[in-house]
């Protein structure tokens, strides 16, 4: 890891185990539910006007979704990891813009068990496999990413909507509720 910000500094260290909420209404058939999102960002550093989100990560595989919407889709490839950083992302680009703050979010990964590797970046990266693109600034994404969010809040919060279990039993595996659903 410190080879890794080595090859990156000078860089400043924003913040660690920083706390970011945002408040949010679900519009369900019987009205507004008012709820709030959020979580805690491991580490925030900036750098040439980009602040990156990072998150640490212990084991796993460095993900690379095709597109946003994939994040939304239930099966076994759909990267939790990116969907989590790019929660936060739009919560701390949002909070930005409400502060005419210009900084670029840059969602980012950082693998412990990669990190010595001479060309490893934490950054996320999207797109098909010849096309990957660095997620280096997020709010080109943020819409999409939010109207997915609010679609599906929508539908977990519908009354009208049964919940239906995952079929993918892989993902209950470290769920904090398995003992709840019993899966």
């Amino acid at each position: 890891l410190l080879k890794n910000d080595l090859r990156y500094a000078p860089f400043t260290f924003t913040a660690s185990e920083q706390f970011v909420e945002e408040d949010i209404d679900i519009n369900t058939p019987k009205g507004v539910i008012k709820s709030r999102i959020g979580g805690i960002i491991d580490r925030m550093d900036t750098k040439d006007n980009t602040l990156r989100i990072v998150d640490y990560k212990t084991g796993g595989d460095a993900q690379c979704p095709p597109d946003v919407q994939s994040l939304f889709i239930q099966d076994k490839k759909r990267s939790n990891y990116i969907f989590q950083t790019f929660m936060y992302a739009s919560i701390v680009c949002k909070k930005l813009r409400e502060k005419n703050n210009p900084l670029k979010v840059a969602p980012s990964l950082l693998y412990i068990h990669k990190a010595a590797s001479e060309n490893y970046s934490p950054v996320v990266q999207m797109g098909e496999a010849r096309k990957r693109e660095n997620i280096d600034d997020f709010s080109k994404h943020e819409n999409e990413f939010r109207e997915n969010l609010n679609i599906l809040l929508e539908e977990i919060f519908n009354p009208e909507i049964s919940f239906c279990q995952t079929e993918v039993e892989d993902k209950c595996q470290y769920c904090d509720y398995k003992d709840l659903c019993k899966k």
